[in-house]
């Protein structure tokens, strides 16, 4: 990958292998947004926002190398993640409340905030190993297609 960088002109190995973690972001959110069409509105969101990494992650590291006011723009994906983090609780807790989703599939999904910080700690780099963990959860929710709960019917009377 370092001769290519250099053919194209990129700034050395910390932008090129920043630059490279855009293609994660990619792969997860085109696997959870089939996901949405069943979990609704906030699923679809993360989703979004999610692809929406692969620009902002490239702008980030691109920027990290970049004059002011350019530079101020590294290091952008952290507030991308947090956000993604907050919009995966409410969107497991709308799929569960408002969708009817099985309570383990909206917790995995509520997670994603945990999910992105313990992966980030585990893997002790950013946004990389945050994206391993979040990989992992995607790859399950998206392997195991959720089926709406079925209301109780019973009074509780036979």
């Amino acid at each position: 990958m370092r001769p290519i960088g250099n053919d194209l002109g990129v700034p050395g190995d910390y932008v090129l292998f920043g630059v490279l973690v855009a293609p994660a972001f990619l792969l997860i959110g085109v696997s959870l947004l089939p996901r949405a069409r069943i979990a609704g509105r906030w699923t679809a969101v993360l989703a979004w926002l999610t692809l929406l990494g692969a620009p902002i992650v490239t702008l980030s590291y691109v920027a990290s190398s970049l004059p002011s006011p350019w530079h101020a723009m590294w290091g952008l994906e952290a507030l991308l993640l947090v956000a993604m983090g907050i919009c995966g609780v409410v969107a497991g807790v709308a799929a569960y409340v408002t969708h009817r989703l099985p309570l383990w599939w909206s917790s995995l999904l509520a997670a994603t905030i945990g999910v992105l910080t313990i992966s980030t700690v585990l893997f002790t780099y950013f946004p990389h190993g945050s994206l391993i963990g979040f990989g992992v959860e995607v790859a399950i929710l998206a392997f195991f297609e959720p089926t709406v709960r079925r209301e109780s019917t019973s009074g509780g009377t036979p």
